[in-house]
């Protein structure tokens, strides 16, 4: 059988190694030959040993020349898009604790309607037959303001699941604060299991950057509150994101923060790390920091490569997955607090729709014209090898306001990590070498 190097295959070799990796974008697979010297590249197919060729087809790197991989790409996009599963976004609080320098609301509700609490659990009872599994995102504002109303839901929506034999869990986003052990063994006998929380670097960069709103500090509660999850909760089932929006003042301390972060977490894997710029959503406070703001990751690449840094990086490796925002499958619902519906929490502006009586009730055009977006009118994307992958749906968001208001095609924001998917890969293959393949 003829066979050929997978169109969805990225190479990167390891400098002053014999070491080439490999990631495969359609079954977002990574692995590894050894060895591999540079007068050997680009591969051709028909001098890949052979001890190396089962291994490469058995993982995808290699296909039948005859195929079409394109169709496949198509057919995994749509599985993905056309989801089984009930996801929820709940904002249970519009109110937040911090004061962050960064952030576009200015939180003028506070926590979610005890009404629409009730329609939340009314709609799950009634059309949970219709889904495979439950999946809940706790959102704000700062969800665990309104902690009370989040664990009512919870129970109600594992008892509803559990009696039609229906998948449930959660995950939250939080700014760590109000994380405290008792709130977190709650959460985990609520199945949350994901915990995405910021820190913003060293103590002197976090507690400018995400200040109480009195201005107070908040980096030593939430490591604290870390502290004690490490230390005294013995389940292995969660993780812990631990995300850092980088600034310059971030990045000129980097070394220092992942000093400390080696040093306090490096050994518990429940603990991983992503890492992030800072994007300027709107709003008035971005204005003041603006020239904070930084516009390459690269530095923050190299300075994860170098070190001898030991960091659990399975959150990066998890941001490289097929690059279609979670936000553009159907069933994927966001409630704020008062009940209104969206296809996105960053496009509150935006809404589709009214949770009433225990009903969604849903502007069909709206939906339809979300879903409906693609890239295909786009020369960039139309061209890229993997648009059958993602269709330019990596930010729905900036697609809806592309199709409106045509731009620089970059400002779709396509796949960000693809933008510096090299240094990605060698970041990953340093610190978490297990998850690459031995081709």
């Amino acid at each position: 059988m003829e066979l050929k190097f997978s169109k969805f295959n990225h190479y990167t070799y390891i400098d002053k190694t014999e070491t080439l990796l490999l990631y495969n974008k359609l079954r977002n697979t990574m692995g590894y030959l050894q060895p591999i010297s540079l007068r050997n590249l680009p591969l051709s197919i028909d001098t890949v040993p052979e001890k190396m060729m089962g291994r490469l087809r058995d993982h995808g790197f290699v296909v039948p020349a005859s195929i079409d991989e394109s169709i496949q790409g198509d057919d995994l996009h749509e599985k993905i898009i056309n989801s089984s599963s009930l996801h929820f976004t709940i904002l249970t609080s519009e109110s937040c604790n911090f004061g962050c320098q960064y952030c576009f609301d200015d939180f003028q509700r506070s926590h979610i309607k005890e009404s629409v609490i009730q329609d939340l659990i009314t709609y799950a009872k009634r059309n949970i037959g219709q889904y495979t599994e439950m999946n809940v995102a706790w959102f704000g504002g700062e969800p665990l303001l309104a902690r009370d109303s989040l664990y009512t839901l919870s129970e109600a929506f594992i008892d509803i699941c559990r009696k039609t034999s229906r998948r449930y869990s959660a995950s939250i986003t939080t700014n760590g604060y109000l994380l405290d052990y008792e709130t977190f063994k709650r959460l985990l006998r609520y199945r949350v299991f994901e915990y995405i929380i910021t820190i913003d670097g060293t103590a002197k960069t976090h507690n400018v950057s995400r200040p109480l709103k009195n201005g107070g500090g908040t980096f030593h509660k939430i490591i604290e509150n870390l502290r004690c999850i490490r230390d005294h909760v013995k389940s292995q089932q969660f993780r812990i994101v631990l995300r850092t929006n980088i600034t310059t003042d971030v990045l000129e301390n980097l070394h220092d923060y992942l000093s400390f972060v080696q040093e306090e977490f490096g050994k518990d894997n429940r603990f991983t790390y992503l890492f992030s710029p800072v994007y300027d959503w709107g709003g008035d406070r971005i204005n003041a920091m603006r020239g904070k703001l930084i516009d390459s990751m690269s530095d923050v690449y190299a300075t994860l490569a170098e070190g001898d840094w030991q960091l659990n990086m399975s959150a990066l490796q998890g941001q490289l997955s097929h690059a279609i925002c979670s936000y553009a499958q159907k069933n994927t619902y966001t409630v704020n607090t008062l009940g209104d519906v969206f296809l996105c929490p960053q496009l509150q502006e935006y809404p589709i729709g009214k949770l009433i009586n225990g009903k969604l009730e849903i502007d069909e055009y709206k939906a339809a014209y979300w879903y409906s977006l693609s890239a295909k009118a786009i020369e960039g994307c139309k061209s890229c090898t993997d648009y059958s992958i993602c269709k330019g749906k990596s930010c729905v968001r900036n697609l809806l306001f592309f199709n409106k208001n045509p731009m620089d095609p970059a400002q779709l924001n396509c796949g960000r990590e693809y933008a510096y998917l090299n240094d990605v890969l060698k970041v990953l293959y340093k610190m978490n070498k297990d998850s690459f393949i031995e081709l």
